[in-house]
């Protein structure tokens, strides 16, 4: 190379890459929704019904709702795109992948957790 060169002749292998990670959020931070759908396929037999329950750090919005014909009350996880199931009284059940009705793992009922009926 001779004398003062503004750009080099050979490419640079030493530029920076975007972050690969960029779009995990490993502590749940985001403040990015899932919106509910209509219906959920998993649960053919609930019932869309007005929301009761508020969702936290989000002023004024309530949680969609279905109710089944046992009972049973079905609302929406902004958060992790799941189902969150109650039984009547209340209590939690756990949550419920919105497309199968079947349980998540990892995700069994929490026992302090309820909703009003």
């Amino acid at each position: 190379m001779t004398g003062c060169q503004p750009f080099s002749e050979t490419a640079n292998v030493y530029t920076y890459a975007p972050n690969p990670t960029g779009w995990i959020d490993p502590l749940g931070l985001s403040n990015s929704y899932v919106p509910a759908p209509k219906d959920l396929p998993g649960f053919p037999d609930a019932v869309r019904v007005p929301p009761k329950t508020s969702i936290p750090g989000v002023p004024g919005k309530k949680r969609a709702r279905w109710k089944e014909p046992k009972g049973c009350i079905c609302e929406w996880d902004y958060q992790h795109g799941e189902v969150e199931r109650y039984d009547k009284r209340g209590n939690h059940l756990g949550a419920f992948d919105p497309n199968s009705g079947d349980p998540i793992a990892g995700k069994g009922s929490v026992t302090n957790r309820r909703v009003e009926p």
